[in-house]
């Protein structure tokens, strides 16, 4: 009989016992234990404690009323953060919703209510990426995984989530603050009322091959290939002062407020992709000028020249244009790229990169 079959046995039934009279030890109400009628049921609702918010559960309605605000004003929170508000009367939500609306509210009416959601748009979807990803480490590497797992044995773990939680939320707190005090720079122009444009440089490096990784790996290869991309990325770009702007798909997307820093970490993980067993090769680009942040991204024409020029560059090279070139100190060896027309672009200007001094002129796609 699978955890999934309804209660039958003597056995089964005195486990749903022992799991229901534990869930009601790790804070579940009496009613929705009495509500989850087989294992599986059971097994998600363990999960649902683990990593409930704190506090007393309270429907919407109530939530807004205590935090002084509209209830409109309460839904279109949640839905700029991520979060389904069905019904406002339902007892779905917490007490300690209350301070982090009425802390919202307050910013909105310093900051203006447009800068306010969109931050929280980021911020939503930053957490369930975070979410998403430590869930996954969580339940893979917390003993038996899945059907192997005894019922009590999941539920221990899940219950056992929120003192993770917090210790998580520990860190992020942490972090959170050494990153804004890198963010926070006064060279940017406002643009609208939560944008800056500032001088910068771009970067893109995508896998050339991932067409034919894709098709060759799957399952723990290709999460552990994507992984081993991911981390290298990332340390390259912290290492050079650069940042990882995000990853989309097999490429990723970096800038710096200098094109030097960029180029190096450009380089040096164009390098690696090339000498790993399973990627093969990899080709980037950097470009400078004016870039619009918005959201913690990154858009405008600058970025769009980065993507054209990544995917017309050859396997194993980092092309730029010519205001990255014009930047760029003697330990780079900059050489100018045969003409092409670029799509969108037209015909500009382009150049191969390199580190260390090495002679003679390249010749790009003809």
């Amino acid at each position: 009989m699978s955890a999934g079959d309804p209660c039958s046995t003597g056995d089964e039934q005195s486990q749903i016992d022992q799991i229901r009279r534990r869930l009601v030890e790790a804070g579940a109400h009496e009613w929705e234990v009495e509500r989850a009628t087989t294992l599986d049921e059971l097994m998600r609702l363990s999960g649902d404690v683990g990593n409930r918010p704190l506090g007393v559960r309270m429907d919407l309605r109530s939530v807004a009323e205590r935090a002084g605000i509209p209830i409109e004003t309460a839904v279109g929170f949640l839905r700029a953060a991520g979060l389904a508000a069905g019904d406002v009367d339902a007892p779905e939500w917490y007490s300690s919703d209350i301070e982090w609306m009425q802390a919202t509210h307050a910013a909105g009416e310093l900051f203006g209510d447009e800068a306010v959601l969109a931050l929280l748009r980021r911020a939503g979807g930053a957490m369930s990426q975070l979410s998403t990803a430590a869930s996954a480490v969580f339940r893979v590497n917390m003993g038996d995984h899945g059907d192997l797992a005894a019922p009590m044995t999941i539920v221990e773990r899940n219950i056992g989530t929120r003192p993770l939680i917090d210790l998580l939320l520990t860190v992020v707190g942490q972090l959170y603050r050494y990153h804004s005090r890198l963010s926070f720079r006064e060279d940017g122009i406002a643009a609208g009322t939560f944008s800056e444009v500032r001088r910068m440089s771009v970067g893109f490096v995508d896998l050339a091959s991932s067409t034919e990784l894709g098709a060759a790996l799957f399952g723990v290869d290709l999460a552990r290939a994507i992984s081993d991309f991911n981390t290298v990325a990332n340390d390259v770009a912290t290492s050079h002062g650069a940042r990882v702007v995000k990853t989309i798909g097999d490429e990723v997307m970096l800038c710096a407020l200098d094109a030097a820093p960029l180029c190096r970490a450009a380089l040096e993980l164009v390098a690696y992709c090339a000498a790993h067993e399973t990627f093969g090769t990899a080709r980037g680009a950097v470009t400078s000028g004016d870039v619009l942040e918005q959201e913690g991204d990154c858009y405008g024409p600058v970025v769009n020249r980065a993507a054209r020029f990544t995917a017309a560059a050859l396997d194993g090279e980092v092309v730029v244009d010519d205001e990255t070139a014009a930047v760029l100190a003697d330990d780079f060896v900059v050489a100018p790229l045969t003409s092409v027309e670029h799509r969108g672009l037209g015909v500009v200007p382009w150049f191969r990169v390199a580190t260390g001094r090495v002679s003679g002129a390249a010749a790009g796609p003809q």
